[in-house]
């Protein structure tokens, strides 16, 4: 009966261990309407070839629509307690996307850096990493 009773808690915990590890690793959303979701999730790149591993938040970008919309917003990146571009009009730093209609987009390691914030560098420790972002200044026009 001790094992039975035992097994049940390991059991239940093994399922709420595996339950909090799946979210923690989804898709947390940052901005939403009736129009467009923009959310994002951890990528790990990893280019052996280069010798680099780099983790960026991956931006999702859906379009809710049955037609085509252009999608535009800043990005703003703090690495400790410095933001790196708030007072900077640079374009590097806006994202300007089309979607089809219920078309979504994600970036990926090939993928440029508009649909990518640098996150850290895997393979060194003591150097710069993503503390905070925003997304600002979204503009949605249907095409």
């Amino acid at each position: 009966m001790k094992a039975i009773r035992f097994f049940t808690i390991l059991l239940c915990c093994c399922i709420i261990y595996t339950h909090s590890t799946a979210q923690s690793s989804g898709s947390e959303i940052q901005f939403e309407n009736n129009q467009v979701s923009i959310s994002t999730e951890t990528l790990d790149c990893i280019d052996a070839s280069k010798g680099t591993a780099k983790q960026y938040l991956s931006l999702i970008v859906s379009n809710k629509l049955d037609q085509p919309i252009s999608v535009s917003f800043k990005r703003e990146m703090w690495y400790g307690s410095k933001c790196l571009n708030c007072n900077s009009d640079s374009k590097e730093y806006i994202s300007q996307i089309e979607l089809g209609a219920n078309e979504t987009k994600t970036g990926d390691c090939s993928s440029s850096k508009q649909l990518l914030i640098f996150s850290k560098m895997l393979e060194l420790k003591g150097v710069r990493e993503l503390t905070h972002f925003e997304i600002k200044n979204i503009n949605i026009q249907e095409l």
